[in-house]
């Protein structure tokens, strides 16, 4: 695993950077003397790791390491400073900077064998927990899309189930009065002022068909707003759709609603 990880190495002492390519020979490592052409590198390569110099003439190691941290492509790089200073100001200003880790020259081979060995690796876990973490929210984040998908369908089921119910009434009643209205076309005694009022039958129940579409729609609609109605003009109208059903079966409808009641 580890000889396919790709370190960048920057120094501006060329023999540095041989030791630093002969020591980690396991990596593949892309070596630069300038920080500017260091840039250039990680905007074409994917870099795992970069080993930075401190000091360097044109870009040196804080600035460059700055410069880095503020872009999303190669914020998250770990950086270890190769540096001849070990004060702790300048190791303060290391870690400030972003940088997780130091080694000081000339070189400790097993010290930096160690060093990078141990951050390529919290670098690769931080790297498969972030996609796990991503992986979890995505399949969180699905489930809610099918719970809402889901709710969606029930209620538009249970509106479906309503309609069905309020639809009922009206259309029996268009039956009723369409098939009156074929009775007397077939005895020939067809009364003008009869298929009149059937007509206005039919049409209080295609009517109340629409209203009750619009009722439905409007329940579902989350600017909904409270609306007062009278009673007792609501279930009269439900009376003149359903009159000539009770009417065939000598129903008599007994309505005792006081004018003024609102609902």
């Amino acid at each position: 695993m580890n000889r396919y990880k790709t370190i960048l190495a920057v120094d501006d002492t060329p023999s540095n950077l041989d030791i630093l390519v002969d020591i980690l020979d396991r990596y593949e490592v892309f070596a630069s003397t300038d920080g500017y052409d260091a840039l250039k590198i990680l905007k074409d390569k994917n870099i795992d790791l970069i080993l930075l110099d401190i000091v360097m003439p044109s870009l040196n190691g804080f600035d460059l390491c700055k410069m880095l941290k503020e872009e999303p492509k190669t914020k998250d790089i770990p950086v270890i400073f190769i540096t001849s200073k070990s004060d702790e100001e300048t190791i303060e200003q290391a870690y400030d900077l972003g940088g997780i880790d130091y080694v000081t020259k000339p070189f400790k081979v097993k010290e930096l064998i160690s060093r990078v060995n141990t951050h390529l690796s919290l670098s690769n876990q931080n790297k498969e927990l972030a996609d796990k973490v991503e992986e979890e929210t995505s399949k969180r984040l699905e489930q809610q899309n099918i719970l809402v998908r889901n709710s969606r369908l029930a209620a538009m089921g249970e509106m479906m189930s309503a309609i069905t119910h309020q639809w009922k009434q009206p259309l029996n009643a268009i039956s009723v009065n369409v098939t009156s209205m074929e009775f007397y076309f077939k005895l020939d005694e067809v009364d003008k002022d009869e298929m009149l009022n059937h007509i206005k039958q039919i049409n209080s129940s295609i009517s109340f068909m629409n209203e009750t579409v619009d009722d439905f729609k409007n329940y579902f609609n989350k600017n909904k707003t409270r609306s007062v109605f009278n009673i007792r003009k609501e279930v009269n109208r439900i009376y003149n759709m359903i009159k000539p059903q009770l009417l065939k079966e000598n129903i008599e409808f007994i309505m005792d609603i006081d004018d003024d009641i609102k609902g």
